[in-house]
């Protein structure tokens, strides 16, 4: 007797992924017949913040408050080494699209700071 509602739900696998789907408001899934069966099922897209952020580059995101120099972010980070600083933190989140400069026609310029992205703020709010 306790196997009851089991038995009842046996088979109703299809119906309820059509059922989910439509009520996510995502496509029905395919049902493909040929030499083997198969089924398509969709899933919402969502948008990846990042591919892989190493540790650097989340300590410089945690870092960074509006526009700052770099000799700022090294001192808040305690770093001293200019060239480790970046290749390992800012030119990895810049190429990672998370840190941008703020004159990016002159990166050598005295005047260079640097902020967040949108995306680098999006980051930033998830691991805070």
């Amino acid at each position: 007797m306790y196997l009851t509602a089991y038995i009842e739900r046996l088979g109703t696998g299809t119906t309820d992924m059509m059922k989910f789907a439509k009520n996510a408001n995502l496509p029905e899934p395919r049902f493909i017949q040929d030499d083997m069966f198969r089924t398509i099922v969709y899933r919402k897209q969502t948008e990846q913040v990042t591919p892989e952020v190493t540790p650097e580059v989340l300590k410089i995101i945690i870092a960074i408050e509006g526009n700052m120099s770099r000799d700022e972010i090294m001192k808040i980070l305690g770093l001293r080494d200019e060239k480790h600083f970046r290749e390992h933190y800012q030119q990895t989140g810049i190429e990672q699209g998370l840190i941008e400069m703020t004159i990016p026609d002159k990166p050598r310029s005295s005047k260079q700071k640097y902020r967040l992205t949108k995306k680098g703020l999006a980051l930033k709010s998830k691991i805070k």
